[in-house]
């Protein structure tokens, strides 16, 4: 173990330990996509400062796709991190960090740029389930599954969810958007790094941090 990261253990018990992150390139680590992590986002040129600590991390979002729910770039997120993914509950309209499957990518030939990316939780789903009843527990709390667009979306989702990831393994239904557009997505609950407890905007006039209450879902 490094000096630094001896300390860093040892800052967790007495306080946060604070890092200034100013690009993407020096520290990926701190920020979180919201948008297609393969693509590449915009991102935030403003120098700014974030701390981790043992269950409370915090990361700068890069881009805009969840605008239409009040989250924009450059804005900071604090969220809660889950020791065990599996036990937490999932509850929608919840923003939740997840960790990005660079796995996943590979295997379509694909390289993402960022290691976390944001998503508004929906529901979790069963491994069990079969697509028909996915459909009908999904049109209980989301009427866009009515429409026969969403519906071969989450058709497409589902089976290559179950196709990629063990069949054993629950899934979270999130939702992301796309020039507005909302698009719907499968994660494994394992990948969910933690909750979204806070979100934080830059207000340049006052020098300071302000916090703001992002749009929940209808």
């Amino acid at each position: 173990m490094t000096i630094r990261h001896s300390l860093k253990y040892i800052s967790d018990f007495l306080f946060s330990e604070k890092e200034w992150v100013r690009d993407y390139a020096q520290a990926p680590d701190y920020y979180v996509a919201a948008g297609n992590p393969v693509k590449g986002v915009s991102l935030t040129d403003a120098s700014v400062e974030v701390f981790d600590c043992n269950n409370k991390r915090q990361l700068i979002v890069a881009g805009n796709s969840m605008a239409p729910r009040a989250i924009y770039d450059g804005d900071r997120i604090t969220f809660t991190v889950y020791d065990n993914p599996q036990e937490e509950k999932i509850e929608r309209g919840t923003f939740v960090v997840i960790k990005v499957d660079e796995e996943y990518y590979r295997s379509h030939n694909k390289k993402s740029k960022f290691k976390n990316k944001l998503r508004c939780a929906i529901c979790k789903v069963d491994p069990d389930i079969s697509y028909p009843k996915f459909l009908e527990a999904v049109k209980q709390v989301e009427q866009t599954a009515y429409l026969e667009e969403y519906q071969k979306e989450l058709e497409n989702k589902f089976k290559d969810a179950r196709a990629y990831y063990d069949p054993s393994e629950p899934l979270m239904l999130s939702v992301t958007y796309k020039n507005g557009e909302m698009h719907y997505s499968l994660h494994p609950v394992n990948l969910i790094k933690g909750k979204v407890e806070k979100v934080e905007r830059y207000n340049s006039g006052m020098h300071k941090w302000e916090k703001v209450s992002p749009r929940v879902l209808i």
